[in-house]
């Protein structure tokens, strides 16, 4: 995933880059080094999977809660 994705996908999961590392465990300078010329603007290949089932499992979290209620 190019490094403006994920940005898009972070906002899109209402994260900061900061609630990701934290949420797995990763570096912040690893999360910089995604966005340089020299990593190639990428993200490492599981950080798309792991951001779309972050947003899925979110939505039905909310679903669940709003059923419940």
């Amino acid at each position: 995933m190019d490094y403006d994705k994920f940005l898009e996908k972070l906002k899109e999961a209402s994260l900061s880059k900061e609630d990701f590392t934290e949420l797995t465990g990763i570096g912040s300078n690893l999360v910089k080094g995604w966005g340089t010329q020299r990593q190639g603007r990428k993200t490492q290949p599981w950080v798309e999977s792991w951001l779309e089932l972050y947003i899925k499992n979110k939505e039905k979290d909310i679903v669940i809660k709003a059923l419940k209620n």
